[in-house]
Order: C-alpha cells, then structure tokens, then sequence
C-alpha cells in the first residue's frame, strides 16, 4: 500500500499535464500512487499520461461529464487507490519537490483529517506573479476545537486545492469527496464537511503551484461561491449545530453576492472592458454591507476610470489574485 494517493482529474490539459507529472516523479517521498481521471479529452492528455514508464501512474479515462461530473471523477480515482492519504493535483497544477514529504508529518497526530498550505500562484505559461498564504488567525486556521473554522470558511474558500492532503478515513466517512446537487465545484463543499471531522494543519511553506488560466473553471465561476452554495453551507450549519459543534452562522446573500461581483468587475478590468468592471463595483457600492468590500468597489470604480486593474492591492494582502496576462496568454 503506498503511502499516499494522488487524485488528478484533468480535461484537455495537454499543454500542462507533463509539467503536473513530472513534479509528482520529483517528489522526494517516492512512496505514492497517482490515479489520473480523463474527462474525456480530445487533445493529446490521455496519451501523454500512458507514455509515461512509472506503473505508479495509471490513467482512466471515462465520457465527457463536464463539471458536472467532478465529484464523480475524485471519487472513482479513490475507488481504484487504496493510499491513506490522499493528496489533490488537479492536471493544469504542479507541486514543490518536498510537497508530499513535507506535509505527510502533520498527519502523525490522528486528530489532523485535512493539510493545507501557502500557494505560488503561476499563469497559463507557468509564470509565477504571486503567493497566497492567508488563512483566519491563531486555533481557527486550524479547526482547534473542530468545526471552529466553518463561519470563516462559509464566507469564501481560502484552502487552495493544490495544497491540500486529506485523511482517507475521514473522506469515507463523509461519502468521499463531496458536490452537492447543481453546484460546479467540489473543493469547498468538500473541505467544509471534513471540517465537522476533525483538526486542520497548516503548513507555512509552498506546497502547491495553482495555474490560474483563462480556459479553466474558476475563471468564468471568479473563485467565489455563487448563490446557490447557500443551501449546502446553511446545511452543514444546522449539522454542525446538531453535534453541538462551532455552527456556521446563517450565510449572508448580500455578501455572497457583493463578493461575486467583485470577483467579475476584476477580470472586466483585467479584460479591459472599463464600462463592465465600472458597472459592478457601483452595484457593490449601491447593495454591498458594510466593511473592506466597499473599500475595494470604490477603489474598482477609480481604477475603472484610470484604465488600470486592481490587483496590485490583493496581492499586496497577501490574498488571491490574478494574472495581468490572463487573457493575452495564447491559452
């Protein structure tokens, strides 16, 4: 049984797939697996993953299910693995040379179901343009005590995949990886329900190389939870409440909502379409609550007005940003 499984789902990631691999063949722990999940490529991805002579890499591949198949796609790759902990690299990402024996120690406590880790952030040609390495202060960014970390975690999804482990026996215990009916993504869900399941790690390194690109999904979703995720986080709220753990406050709308459209009005400045981003940010200042979102509208609407994006300011934060060349890149 090898120590850890590595869990890709990728589609039509031929320009990045070899680069995904070969940081999993550098990884100085030697002792995993990687089940590689096709979604039914019509590039050259499938192949260049059978071509590659390591038998601990295998690839299935399956029917076009489209992101709506994701959870469905995790899930299959732990049915054929057997690893006690599972490690996530989706096909357009890629690891550090130490990521697997560096994060495997915080799985010696037992109370420890989920790792995770400060991210280089690269761009469609894998040029690094910033990091990210926020997370709640103090025993919260840790789940100590368990569930305490679900009202930061409802409000926008800081645990960035690339750099997550999980304790298989936690994952079979909530189903496996999660993705609740009509939702597009299976990361937030997922790390939300592990939350109810035991203590996080956080390692203060790079662990994971998240390629932020014009054709993946999180682009046209703006990383943000739209409105529907109400229903599961409000969900998983009332469980939490039932097992008398930290309860997930009932989720705000408004602020899920401000958040979306801070999230489009970015990439309309990016795009160069001044009147779009502009647009957003005044509907922000107009419904946003109170707080930093309306700080960062304001500053959007000057920005518009100026021809200049904004992300400067985020990566400043140390926060989630984006690439200036996301739309010039020849994706």
């Amino acid at each position: 049984m090898p120590r850890v499984t590595i869990v890709t789902p990728t589609f039509q990631h031929a320009r990045f797939i070899e680069a995904c691999m070969q940081s999993v063949l550098e990884q100085t722990e030697r002792d995993w697996e990687m089940v590689v999940v096709d979604d039914g490529s019509t590039d050259s991805t499938p192949d260049l993953v059978a071509a590659v002579a390591d038998s601990r890499i295998r690839v299935i591949r399956r029917r076009h299910e489209g992101f709506a198949g994701l959870g469905t796609a995790y899930n299959q790759a732990l049915s054929v693995s057997s690893g006690p902990i599972v490690a996530v690299l989706e096909g357009d990402d890629s690891w550090p040379r130490d990521k697997l024996a560096r994060q495997l120690a915080a799985f010696d406590d037992p109370g420890v179901v989920l790792a995770y880790g400060r991210a280089q952030l690269m761009d469609g040609k894998g040029r690094t343009f910033a990091e990210y390495a926020w997370r709640p202060r103090g025993r919260v960014g840790l789940n100590n005590p368990v569930g305490t970390i679900l009202p930061v975690l409802a409000r926008g999804n800081f645990v960035v995949a690339p750099t997550v482990m999980i304790r298989r026996s936690a994952l079979d215990r909530i189903g496996g990886f999660w993705q609740p009916p009509s939702m597009p993504f299976v990361d937030h869900p997922t790390w939300m329900r592990l939350a109810l399941e035991g203590r996080f790690a956080f390692i203060d390194a790079i662990v994971g190389r998240w390629r932020r690109h014009a054709r993946q999904y999180s682009t046209s979703a703006v990383d943000e939870p739209p409105i529907r995720s109400l229903d599961y986080i409000n969900e998983l709220g009332a469980l939490a409440a039932s097992r008398g753990l930290a309860h997930v406050h009932a989720a705000d709308a408004a602020t899920i909502r401000a958040r979306a459209l801070i999230g489009e009005a970015r990439l309309a400045l990016i795009a160069g379409d001044w009147g779009a981003a502009r647009r957003a940010f005044i509907e922000v200042v107009r419904t946003a609550p109170t707080g930093p979102r309306l700080t960062i509208a304001a500053l959007g609407v000057t920005s518009s007005l100026a021809h200049r994006d904004i992300e400067w300011l985020f990566r400043a934060a140390g926060r989630l940003s984006w690439p200036g060349s996301l739309y010039t890149d020849a994706d």
